[in-house]
């Protein structure tokens, strides 16, 4: 699944996503969405960008394509 992720937002570097909208792509649990999610931004992949006072959503972090260009190095 967050292959998946990093896949999109590689193709669509504007892409914001949410936990509800990975538990409804993936067929997952909303705990097991915010993992996934959780688990790109410490690997600084993405980033939190609060939506409104309870809503997060979830973007590409500014040094993305260069830690992308290194992951696909390893």
């Amino acid at each position: 699944r967050q292959a998946q992720v990093i896949k999109i937002l590689n193709e669509k570097p504007n892409s914001i996503f949410t936990a509800k909208e990975l538990t409804t792509r993936f067929h997952v649990t909303p705990k097991t969405a915010r993992a996934d999610l959780q688990k790109l931004v410490d690997m600084d992949l993405m980033k939190e960008s609060p939506m409104n006072k309870r809503k997060v959503g979830y973007i590409r972090s500014e040094n993305f394509d260069e830690l992308l260009k290194r992951l696909s190095n390893e």
